[in-house]
């Protein structure tokens, strides 16, 4: 069996991530307590177990982080879009 790379598609990469996100008018000590609890759950080692277990694998970030990656998901995926000129059906 060959790789994805070895098939001729070097660099592909396949996955997906879940966030937990809120509305942007949440206010900021609100955000900072549900990071922290959130993270602080992600951490404990049960979790990252049961986790792992279903195929995930536990990932504690703050939403500054969060929110970079969001930003370069969108700028991928704008320019995947674009360069394949999908359209909207």
């Amino acid at each position: 069996m060959l790789t994805i790379a070895e098939s001729g598609l070097p660099g592909y990469e396949a996955y997906s991530w879940a966030a937990f996100v809120a509305p942007a008018e949440t206010p900021k000590d609100i955000v900072q307590r549900l990071s922290s609890d959130i993270n602080k759950a992600l951490s404990d080692p049960e979790v990252k177990k049961r986790l792992y277990e279903a195929g995930a694998e536990a990932m504690p970030t703050t939403p500054r982080v969060l929110g970079k990656m969001l930003q370069a998901e969108i700028e991928k995926w704008t320019k995947v879009v674009r360069t394949a000129n999908i359209q909207l059906e």
